[in-house]
């Protein structure tokens, strides 16, 4: 991607509604140039004034101020100075302005576009999703969009800003002294192409790979503090302590390599505008009586310098940052560009309807890259209010056949139906009515009664369900005991409760759903026993109304399904009760008489 392309790419990610903000800086960046360029002549005017009082009747502003005095050398000085004092005032008063507006298209443009990814992100195709990893979504909505708009589309500003600042300032300079500007301007300018033109791969290089190394130091983090207990019973904590640091120590050189490239511009102007400058002091004192005449412009030269390098220094470093940030641009484009379906936050869809029965015709899923497919041939009718159990060996394809009753995966070829209608068609209203389980249920580092309304605000919970779903997970007990009850924070990942605490904690969640279809995807693993015998007295008290879909860990929690259907190498080796199956199923006795399955 070019310069110009990214700069294009950048626009393009700019929220429609702020884009009016970002065009009202170039109006303002024209002004600042005005007043840059009044600051100069001001000066100038200030430095002839003090070294010749007489020549302000030559120049037409100034004239104009010495005519409004008493005429003396002394107050024609001091109204001139007071005159260059107040263009100051209006020059950094633009300039805050400036800034303070800058900033706010930055921060806000940054905000709404990581709010977007976040929105694509969660709205995102299931199999897209399970091809990424969590630290790189982190990382560009975060850090990525970041570098969009406080480097590259800051630098894309700040080059044409401090352009035009530098254009007008040198502007004045060749109506004083065209020569000598010309001469300086050129080596200024052959000095500055020189380094963008050696440094731009180099550049590019360092920014790309600072995108792969700290997405990849994110995920060892989220690796190293989402398995701390693991990691100290096993006593791993160097393996992820040296990945990290490994990490670190490149992102430490890749920084300080960002940061010597960002030294040398200022170098390079620097030496060159100081050679100009003694070339230009040479050539005006050499003549006898040439340094008094020369005093207005060596002083117009001085200023010029002292504005017009850190102009050069910002255009020359600004470029290198365009490159640096190239690959950001890549990537946050990339990720707010993801293909359909994509449903941006909002209020929740409207419930659909389930009257009669769930239909899989001939489906088949292949995931892609797979050498062969996850399920094949699949035949099956749930009827409304039926509890179906789901049995088979591990990889027999049980999850997955979740996931397309679910509407998280779309059939490769075979069609998914509800009460006769594509579940593709009516996705988000099929899923506002299911609960579900999965086997490891993740909970925010929140209240209980915040992680059983997930995603609903304080004001919109409704009590008289929350008390039914805690009392049908089995968790009136552990609230009672809770120092603050629903209101009891359970850390991170739910630490402070046990196993099958949490699992209920999932459990209640799906329920307060009220749903029409709950799915237990082997939701019952981390429960004990008796908890699990509670659970599933209370989950057949919602036969009839509710459709349960369980997958099962361990047999006795789907001994008492209306039908169970046993998976084997992604097909359906067969459908019946418990006795059915125990009578003609050879597959099925060893299921059962093993307890559970592996």
């Amino acid at each position: 991607m070019s310069l110009p392309a990214a700069v294009r790419a950048c626009w393009r990610l700019v929220p429609v509604d702020m884009r009016w903000r970002w065009l009202a800086l170039l109006p303002l960046a024209v002004v600042t140039v005005a007043l840059e360029a009044a600051a100069a002549l001001a000066v100038f005017a200030l430095t002839r004034v003090i070294a010749n009082p007489s020549s302000a009747a030559a120049m037409p502003v100034v004239a104009g101020l010495a005519r409004a005095t008493s005429g003396s050398d002394r107050d024609v000085i001091l109204v001139v100075a007071v005159a260059t004092a107040l263009v100051y005032l209006v020059k950094n008063a633009v300039a805050v302005l400036t800034a303070l507006l800058r900033s706010w298209c930055v921060e806000h443009a940054t905000a709404a576009t990581a709010t977007a990814l976040l929105g694509r992100y969660l709205a995102a195709p299931w199999p897209l999703l399970v091809q990424r990893n969590s630290a790189e979504l982190i990382y560009t909505a975060d850090q990525a969009v970041q570098r969009v708009y406080g480097t590259v589309l800051s630098a894309a500003l700040a080059v044409a800003t401090e352009a035009l600042v530098a254009t007008g300032i040198v502007a004045m300079l060749v109506v004083a002294a065209p020569g000598t500007t010309v001469v300086a301007g050129g080596l200024l300018a052959v000095a500055g192409w020189l380094f963008v033109r050696g440094t731009r791969r180099q550049v590019r290089a360092i920014g790309a790979r600072l995108d792969v190394v700290r997405a990849r130091s994110l995920r060892q983090l989220q690796h190293a503090l989402g398995a701390t207990r693991e990691i100290a019973i096993l006593g791993r904590a160097r393996f992820f302590v040296d990945g990290f640091a490994a990490d670190q120590a490149e992102l430490a050189d890749i920084r300080t390599r960002h940061d010597v490239l960002a030294e040398l511009p200022r170098l390079v102007v620097e030496a060159t505008f100081v050679g100009t400058a003694l070339v230009v002091v040479v050539v005006a004192t050499s003549t006898a009586g040439a340094g008094v005449e020369s005093l207005p412009v060596l002083s117009l030269f001085a200023y010029a310098g002292l504005r017009v390098i850190p102009s050069v220094n910002r255009i020359v470093w600004q470029l290198s940052e365009l490159r640096f940030g190239m690959p950001a641009v890549e990537r946050v484009a990339r990720d707010l560009a993801l293909p359909a379906p994509l449903r941006e936050p909002g209020p929740a869809p409207a419930r659909g309807t389930f009257m009669d029965r769930i239909e899989l015709d001939e489906v088949v899923l292949v995931h892609p890259g797979a050498a062969r497919a996850a399920l094949s041939g699949i035949r099956l009718v749930v009827r409304r209010g039926e509890s179906l159990g789901i049995v088979g060996p591990t990889g027999a394809g049980k999850s997955t056949l979740v996931d397309l009753l679910t509407g998280l995966l779309d059939p490769t070829s075979g069609r998914v139906r509800i009460d006769g209608v594509d579940l593709r068609t009516r996705r988000a209203a099929w899923q506002a009515s299911l609960g579900y389980v999965p086997q490891a249920v993740f909970l925010l580092d929140d209240t209980v009664r915040a992680n059983v309304a997930l995603g609903l605000a304080p004001q919109e919970v409704d009590e008289q369900r929350m008390a039914a779903a805690i009392a049908r997970a089995q968790l009136g007990e552990l609230v009672a005991r809770l120092p603050a009850g629903l209101d009891t924070v359970i850390g991170e990942r739910g630490a402070r409760l046990s196993g099958g605490e949490r699992q209920r904690v999932g459990i209640a969640r799906a329920l307060y759903r009220e749903p029409d279809v709950l799915v237990l995807d082997e939701a019952t693993a981390a429960l004990d026993t008796q908890t699990e015998a509670e659970l599933t007295r209370a989950l057949a008290a919602l036969h009839g109304d509710t459709t349960l879909v369980m997958v099962a860990h361990r047999l006795s929690s789907v001994r008492h399904c209306d039908r169970l259907v046993v998976l084997e190498e992604g097909r359906i080796a067969d459908v019946g009760t418990w006795d059915e199956l125990l009578a003609r199923s050879e597959r099925f006795r060893a299921l059962a008489r093993a307890g559970a399955v592996d």
